[in-house]
């Protein structure tokens, strides 16, 4: 079964799963520093963005446990964003019977969810439901939002790790990073005293998820989504 989702889903708010708490005043911090901030003391609050499903799959086989994952790429948001994207989404295919769910919520991008990942991934979240809930989750976010210059340096620097690519476009004691950086510079004429963004790839979150409110606009809709995901047989289920 196949479901094709190629347009953004335009999501305004409606409703807040969980009691609204006074906003942090720097809500990416606490996502990753949590109680050992005194100022963190609230909840963390995030908007489930409009997102384009790349893909999901469900893996059932007989013998070992069912697993769901599942990839979509944002253009817009903040980290509390992404994040609330990813759990959402988790805990909307649960149903489906997956005793381990994985959620990966990537930039945008004109490489899609191939890999390298490194600098693309806004954030990534592991759901395994029959856990008790403190166990339940693990969740890593990305501090800012990669311009695609840095993804392409980025996919651009793994390439150049061949050493047989590498000789051919290197200058003297370039490393692979020094190409990539030239040759995004050189293609796009840029500065050349660009650089990649500071800070880019995911941290771990280091707050319960229920310390994490969820908005979830009004109009999304996922039920042809879980409704795939919920498929019976054995085997691979895919959804794209």
């Amino acid at each position: 079964m196949h479901l094709r989702h190629r347009g953004l889903f335009v999501l305004p708010v409606l409703t807040l799963p969980f009691p609204a708490a006074a906003a942090p005043a720097d809500a990416t911090r606490c996502l990753t520093s949590g109680s050992s901030d005194p100022a963190c003391a609230g909840n963390v609050t995030g908007t489930v963005q409009p997102f384009r499903l790349h893909h999901a799959s469900r893996l059932r086989l007989p013998g070992s446990i069912a697993q769901t994952g599942v990839s979509v790429a944002v253009e817009t948001g903040e980290p509390a964003d992404w994040l609330a994207t990813a759990v959402y989404l988790a805990e909307q295919v649960t149903q489906g019977g997956s005793e381990y769910i994985k959620v990966t919520v990537f930039r945008e991008n004109s490489w899609g969810d191939d890999p390298p990942q490194q600098y693309k991934v806004l954030a990534k979240v592991g759901l395994t439901p029959m856990d008790p809930p403190e166990e339940r989750w693990v969740m890593s976010v990305a501090r800012r939002m990669p311009a695609e210059l840095d993804i392409e340096a980025d996919v651009l620097t793994a390439g150049l790790y061949d050493p047989g690519e590498h000789a051919r476009v290197k200058r003297p004691r370039e490393t692979p990073e020094d190409t990539a950086r030239r040759l995004v510079i050189q293609r796009h004429q840029l500065p050349k005293n660009w650089q990649s963004s500071p800070g880019l790839g995911v941290r771990g979150v280091n707050l319960p998820r229920e310390r994490i409110n969820v908005v979830v606009p009004s109009s999304v809709n996922v039920a042809q989504l879980r409704s795939c995901l919920q498929a019976s047989q054995t085997g691979i289920t895919r959804c794209q």
